[in-house]
């Protein structure tokens, strides 16, 4: 078996997508991609300190019984984009691939949810996959990458099926001197106006590192967070054929790009950016007290000036 790193999966499958590069997906790669989301879900829940009697009717993937479907479709702006699914299988899952790029659909259908979209897949026969055997769970979002599938499920599947059975949670100190508000930076509206599963996961986590005091994981993490984002606004006002990042570009090669049209950030923007990320890269594990608390506030409110200056570049330029 072919070994393949996060980086294959998201050239293989995701990167600059058409219908010949579909086809040349070969059943060895399905092979070796699966067996990489199989093994990141699984990773994950052996960190858990207590797992349930009846791991399937909590972690649907623990069988490996699951089909990873991925659909590979037009938006309404002509641009190759997928969704991703899970579905039960009566034997060892794989990755089945559905090309309906030449497909024709409504602009509702284009702009409802992944559930909708799939509904509409099934009931024109272009999937055929028994709705029943759709884990709800395994629906995700529009916009997350290929290779983090597996992480995603296993989050969802721990946050709605197992956290709620837990008798005794593990205890949260509260620090109400370091405890902060999301309206204060409006994360939530931040996280309402992009709707990435992924962004929303990571931002969270953050936040959750933030309010243990466990500011070193808050601050390298914010980092990614800020990459993040970057890439989600560069894909939102970027035409596809003239974006040179990708999720696994280096913060230069974001302020690279946002040097270009659209967006032509002045060189106080540029120098205001680079601070951000100096902050993150001088992040240490002998950072403590309030001034690695203040790295971190210094990092979320670059995050949230990001969103207003380049997620919202249009909303801002009207």
């Amino acid at each position: 078996m072919i070994i393949i790193e996060s980086q294959d999966i998201f050239k293989i499958f995701q990167y600059e997508m058409n219908k010949d590069k579909i086809k040349e997906i070969t059943q060895e790669q399905k092979t070796a991609a699966f067996e990489w989301t199989y093994n990141q879900y699984m990773n994950l829940f052996n960190q858990l300190s207590l797992k349930p009697d009846k791991l399937e009717d909590f972690f649907s993937f623990t069988s490996k019984k699951l089909d990873l479907n991925i659909v590979y479709y037009l938006n309404d702006e002509k641009d190759v984009k997928l969704i991703t699914f899970f579905s039960k299988s009566e034997n060892t899952g794989t990755i089945n691939i559905y090309d309906v790029i030449d497909q024709k659909f409504s602009f509702e259908i284009l702009n409802s949810s992944e559930r909708v979209f799939i509904s509409e897949l099934i009931n024109k026969g272009i999937v055929d996959i028994d709705p029943q055997k759709i884990i709800e769970s395994g629906i995700l979002e529009t916009g997350g990458v290929v290779y983090e599938v597996g992480k995603y499920l296993f989050k969802k599947e721990y946050r709605e099926n197992w956290k709620p059975q837990l008798k005794t949670p593990v205890e949260k100190l509260n620090f109400n001197s370091l405890r902060i508000h999301k309206e204060i930076y409006e994360f939530e509206d931040m996280i309402d106006n992009i709707n990435n599963l992924q962004f929303t996961l990571e931002l969270e986590e953050c936040l959750d590192a933030y309010e243990n005091e466990k500011f070193f994981l808050c601050a390298t993490g914010l980092g990614s967070v800020l990459e993040h984002l970057l890439y989600l606004a560069i894909e939102k006002h970027v035409e596809e054929k003239d974006i040179k990042t990708n999720e696994n570009s280096t913060a230069s090669e974001y302020i690279g790009q946002l040097k270009k049209a659209p967006f032509e950030i002045s060189k106080r923007e540029v120098s205001h950016l680079k601070n951000i990320f100096a902050y993150r890269n001088s992040v240490s594990h002998y950072n403590k007290g309030i001034f690695s608390k203040e790295m971190c506030d210094h990092l979320l409110n670059g995050i949230k000036t990001s969103f207003d200056n380049y997620y919202m570049f249009k909303d801002r330029a009207n």
